[in-house]
């Protein structure tokens, strides 16, 4: 267990430490949620909307904001390192979608954010966590 905490230790250093800009780390998020968008809309067979790309959008921007506001505060760490870290493990937002296609083809599952169309889809989203089909 030591062994696989100093690895993540040593990780997390390189990452932090990287003498990269931070404007790029902006950039390289950009492209990852761009990237995300596009596989999500590909697997689930669905256009471009400009309301879908906005709503996603700054869902992911909320999620990320959030994880670097609770590790600056709970850490204490500067700012600039919480977003070297946290923009390079948003990468992990990739899987999702990228396991949909491999295993399903985008034919088994519909990725859906909790929708509610009516007073049915209440207990359906309760239910199913996932919102209206």
């Amino acid at each position: 267990m030591q062994r696989i905490q100093a690895l993540f230790l040593n990780i997390v250093a390189k990452i932090e430490d990287y003498p990269l800009p931070l404007k790029r780390y902006f950039l390289l998020f950009a492209a990852i949620l761009s990237v995300r968008l596009c596989l999500e809309f590909f697997a689930n067979h669905r256009l471009f909307r400009l309301d879908d790309v906005i709503h996603i959008g700054l869902w992911f921007i909320f999620i990320v904001e959030a994880f670097m506001l609770q590790l600056h505060l709970f850490s204490k760490m500067p700012v600039e390192r919480i977003v070297k870290l946290v923009v390079c493990c948003f990468s992990i937002a990739l899987t999702a979608p990228l396991i949909d296609l491999v295993v399903s083809q985008g034919k088994f599952s519909k990725m859906n954010y909790l929708s509610i169309n009516s007073a049915g889809d209440l207990l359906w989203s309760y239910v199913t966590i996932g919102g209206a089909a």
